[in-house]
């Protein structure tokens, strides 16, 4: 028996030696080889050792890559080499941290040996990873810019230009702006930044003085470029003569500021600060990674001093002036009015705060909505002049679109949006947020074979309404309008449909930092509920649709669509895509629910061409 062991223990002596012999030639080879970067490190446990050799192949690397920061460096006078470590750390939550590893226990007993190495093509991708993440922000601002989203231009922009200053090749890499000329993108993209902040034009529209509740309202005409046109959105700050405000996110060129009269009597100027960092609404890991670790960059071109001595005072007005059109022939001047002063009405009592006096004036759905929206969101309306827009709906009017901010105690941000009103027997009956004028104009303008006019405005009408779900977090409509065999991705939820290459469409829609899973319908709401329960504010915003249609065996539509998603305490973009049913105008029927982070490699989304009918 004795004898057995002993060769036994022979044996196995003999299979570590030779495996210890194997490492410790391969590691020769690696450390020989010009195609390999390494680390390497001794400790008493593997985690130490492990961990000081991914931190030497990171100062490695940075040997090898700190030369192209200098011109950084030398911007703010800072350490070269302790930037480009700084840089390399942004990368280890992807590829550095999967870099590959031997472990030699036997040659440095009672140590243990780490070697941790990279290819240098490995390392190429990583690079190559960051500048197409750099490539596709950029042309998401130009998309934004010239869509007059100055907000989302701007976050673009700056996200681009930070992760810029971490890639190696900063001052190599080139992009064409005009389709004229290919430029060096480090220093064009900071003079891109600077000319949204020259072309940005803020003008005071008119002060007035609310005495009962001795505060004065400063109303901003928001504009951009040489002709001036509103701003789609923007997010700025402005200082109420103790403080900064929260961010305001404004839309369709008005902005909205109010001071306390005792603060606004010395003031001469109003201090505006656009916001362009939008730390808060960061998602991506990488992007987060380099704000954090790196220096920020600062742009002071993004104040803003507002002359308040040229505008005279005056007291705000009591009533509201409200004009009308109608893009529908049978609708009445004197139902028009009816329902006109019925919104006047309500428009007072938001005013004042006196909801419960115009509780008649809705359904009970419609005041439940009111109160969700407008009491529980602290609305006022921004603006006393009104252009409001009239259509029927088979039995439905719907008035369009009253300029609202909202502002929620704990919520970090206040945000503008129109709000819609869908009047039933002469009652509201909902009240929903409305899609941009882009993205209705977008809708309005497609062809007949798209859709008819009807058709047009009950998607409008489905989308707002789906929209203004999630902000009220609806449950009970939500799981009302989807199907029960849907096919559902909720960013990382999918469902199964028997008639769809599931698999297909998560091999297209996939990306490192996303997993997708399947869901029934139940466990979608039950998600849902999970969400809106941890969260005091939802908003959503559309921009940038595609409506498609098929009319076989019904009234089948799909529209693919930008989705920027806000909350409390989390924030992403992405691309929506929705097929629905609306054979039953009462009841429309969510078929297909799709939610990608970022567009396939050809520039396309999930679409009514991915499913046969």
């Amino acid at each position: 028996m004795f004898k057995r062991y002993l060769t036994l223990l022979i044996l196995i002596s003999i299979a570590v030696s030779i495996n210890a012999q194997m490492a410790a030639n391969r590691i020769k080879q690696l450390k020989n080889s010009e195609n390999i970067v390494y680390g390497e490190a001794t400790a008493s446990t593997f985690r130490e050792a492990d961990n000081q050799a991914l931190r030497n192949l990171v100062s490695q690397i940075s040997v090898t890559v700190e030369h192209q920061f200098e011109d950084i460096i030398t911007e703010s006078q800072g350490n070269v080499r302790e930037y480009s470590q700084s840089v390399l750390h942004t990368y280890c939550n992807t590829t550095l941290n999967n870099a590959r590893s031997i472990v030699d226990e036997e040659s440095y007993a009672p140590q243990i040996y780490v070697i941790r190495y990279l290819e240098v093509e490995d390392l190429n991708e990583l690079f190559s990873a960051r500048k197409n993440k750099i490539l596709t922000l950029v042309r998401e601002g130009i998309q934004a810019e010239n869509e007059l989203r100055i907000a989302d231009a701007l976050r673009n922009y700056y996200w681009a230009f930070r992760l810029l200053r971490t890639h190696p090749d900063n001052q190599k890499i080139t992009f064409n702006f005009d389709s004229r000329n290919e430029l060096v993108l480090y220093p064009a993209l900071y003079n891109r930044i600077l000319r949204v902040f020259s072309l940005l034009k803020i003008d005071l529209k008119k002060i007035e003085v609310n005495k009962e509740e001795n505060f004065k309202e400063y109303y901003l005409d928001i504009a951009y470029g040489n002709d001036s046109k509103p701003v789609q959105n923007l997010t700025f700050r402005y200082h109420d003569g103790y403080g900064y405000s929260k961010p305001q996110n404004i839309r369709d060129g008005l902005g909205y500021t109010e001071l306390h009269a005792e603060a606004a009597r010395s003031l001469n100027r109003l201090r505006v600060t656009v916001e362009y960092e939008f730390i808060n609404h960061i998602t991506d890991k990488e992007i987060r990674q380099v704000m954090e670790d790196i220096p920020p960059y600062y742009f002071m071109e993004n104040n803003y001093q507002i002359a308040l001595d040229n505008c005279p005072e005056q007291e705000a007005p009591l009533t509201h002036e409200i004009k009308s059109n109608t893009v529908s022939d049978d609708i009445s001047a004197e139902e028009m009015n009816n329902y006109l002063d019925i919104i006047k009405k309500i428009i007072k009592a938001i005013e004042i705060k006196d909801y419960n006096s115009v509780e008649k004036y809705f359904t009970v759905n419609g005041w439940e909505t009111f109160t969700g929206i407008v009491k529980y969101g602290n609305a006022v309306v921004l603006c006393e002049e009104m252009n409001l827009t009239f259509a029927r709906l088979q039995d439905e009017v719907i008035a369009r679109d009253i300029l609202m901010k909202f502002s929620f105690d704990t919520n970090k941000e206040e945000f503008t949006e129109k709000v819609v009103f869908t009047f039933r027997d002469k009652k509201v009956e909902s009240l929903s947020f409305a899609l941009s004028d882009a993205a209705v104009n977008d809708i309005m303008n497609r062809p007949e074979q798209y859709a008819s006019l009807a058709e047009k405005l009950q998607i409008i009408q489905f989308m707002e309404t789906y929209k203004s779900a999630y902000c009220l977090k609806r449950l009970d409509f939500i799981q009302s309008i989807f199907s029960d065999d849907a096919l559902i991705i909720i960013g990382q939820i999918m469902e199964k449909d028997p008639e769809v290459d599931v698999e297909g469409l998560i091999s297209r829609i996939s990306a490192d930092n996303v997993r997708y899973f399947r869901k029934t319908k139940t466990e979608y709401v039950e998600h849902l509920s999970k969400v809106f329960q941890s969260q005091e504010v939802i908003n959503i915003r559309f921009e940038d649709n595609i409506l498609q249609s098929v009319q076989q065996g019904g009234r089948i539509f799909g529209i693919q669509i930008a989705q920027y998603y806000y909350s409390t305490n989390y924030a992403d973009k992405g691309y929506l895509f929705l097929m629905f049913d609306l054979t039953d105008s009462q009841k429309p029927r969510i078929l297909v629910r799709s939610w990608q982070p970022e567009k396939n490699a050809d520039g396309s989304i999930i679409g009514l061409t991915d499913f046969e009918f």
